[in-house]
């Protein structure tokens, strides 16, 4: 049986869309104990409305059956990024808030689960039996775009290469950044985004139109997503649309989620339509009458390790996607989906194309992305850590109890290794 887990993220629980970190998470909780720290909120941001509507909380509250903590930055971001006295007391701050709140708790020796790239610092203060960095995200990538860290960098125990080495296992997400740590952790795993093909399959059943999609003629194409533009590629998306105008293209996300896109930067026209965020539960009435599910990504850097949770979801619904060619996707093959380079005319041919498939074709791609659920996720999950737990137990010395100056010694003894040798 898995012990408790104690999972330290950089996003908050209730995330308009939720990601993988939700959907593991909540699983997680139906097999075990779970903790689930937030991204701290700006707390004078959330004074004068700059907190992306996130509310102030207090305490632990339970969510999903996920016991939820929420942490705040006290001092705004301009200024920290400018000083590392004042980033180390705010993260003293937060490592205090944090673990005296898990103590409150009082929940046997955990696992340490890491999504936060920085959170090296917390290694030992769970007094976790097993650490794991979930890396789902190239995070250099992300910051050169948007030029956002939490934090100035004061110590090596802040970088992720501290995390990566130091942890007992490590997963990411894409191949991509597969060979980007390999040879840093000896416990390196490869676990691409899945979907919860269960509920989006709801999609091929007869029911209503989601209401703020009724009236919209068809043949509809849909976008699920942040509209953030280092990710998406409006001209690509602007000028398919225009050259497909019988066809409506629904965009259903929230415009800068995590740059400074706004309205003003989306294409615009007749057949493009920008719904906002949908509770995750409403999206297979959203995909209910879709043709196709487009992934007009960009291709840089960043979108190079991306593994886009929307690919089966949209196939779980039985749409059709047409992709640009990301790595990620190209790694995972699949009959529905189809590639075409970031040019509009490409990109409208497979469109059309996709747009094509009869109800037998799309009952086919739905049956065949059932193989790409959650629970499967989580049943290789389970298996891997429950592995690694049995390695660490055959690993410890006769007498070492829980708890002990053993934990301490071997942070210290990690700490002088990266400090020899930080590359």
């Amino acid at each position: 049986m898995l012990p408790p887990i104690v999972c330290v993220s950089n996003a908050e629980w209730d995330a308009p869309m939720p990601t993988n970190r939700q959907q593991i998470m909540r699983r997680f909780a139906a097999r075990t104990r779970v903790a689930y720290i937030e991204s701290p909120l700006p707390v004078v941001g959330s004074f004068i409305g700059r907190s992306r509507g996130r509310a102030r909380r207090h305490g632990w509250r339970v969510e999903d059956g996920v016991h939820v903590l929420q942490a705040w930055d006290w001092a705004p971001y301009p200024v920290t990024k400018r000083s590392k006295p004042l980033s180390r007391w705010m993260d003293r701050a937060f490592r205090a808030y944090v673990t005296r709140a898990w103590r409150e708790l009082d929940w046997p020796r955990p696992i340490a689960w890491f999504y936060t790239p920085d959170g090296g610092d917390l290694l030992g203060a769970f007094d976790e039996r097993l650490s794991v960095y979930h890396c789902v995200d190239d995070y250099q990538a992300i910051e050169r775009y948007n030029h956002y860290r939490r934090v100035a960098i004061y110590s090596g125990l802040k970088e992720e290469h501290y995390l990566a080495a130091a942890v007992d296992l490590m997963l990411v997400s894409a191949p991509a950044l597969m060979d980007r740590w390999r040879g840093v952790n000896p416990h390196l795993t490869l676990m691409a985004n899945v979907a919860d093909t269960a509920l989006f399959s709801q999609a091929l059943e007869p029911g209503p139109d989601h209401p703020k999609l009724a009236g919209i003629p068809t043949p509809r194409v849909v976008f699920i997503g942040a509209l953030d533009r280092y990710k998406v590629d409006f001209d690509l998306l602007g000028a398919v649309a225009r050259m497909l105008p019988e066809v409506q293209f629904i965009c259903i996300g929230p415009i800068g989620a995590a740059d400074s896109t706004t309205g003003a930067d989306t294409p615009r026209g007749p057949n493009l339509r920008y719904i906002g965020p949908l509770p995750h539960h409403e999206l297979p009435a959203a995909l209910r009458y879709a043709s196709a599910g487009i992934i007009p990504y960009r291709i840089n850097d960043y979108t190079a390790s991306v593994s886009p949770l929307k690919l089966y979801e949209y196939l779980a619904a039985g749409s059709p996607v047409v992709t640009t060619p990301l790595p990620g996707l190209l790694a995972q093959p699949d009959d529905g989906a189809l590639v075409a380079g970031p040019d509009p005319v490409a990109f409208a041919a497979r469109l059309t194309e996709a747009i094509g498939f009869d109800t037998a074709a799309r009952r086919r791609i739905s049956q065949r992305a059932a193989a790409h659920s959650w629970e499967r996720r989580m049943e290789e999950l389970e298996s891997l850590l429950l592995g690694q737990l049995a390695l660490r137990a055959s690993a410890d010395l006769p007498g070492d109890a829980p708890g002990n100056a053993a934990v301490h010694k071997a942070l210290a003894r990690r700490e002088r290794r990266y400090a020899q040798d930080p590359s």
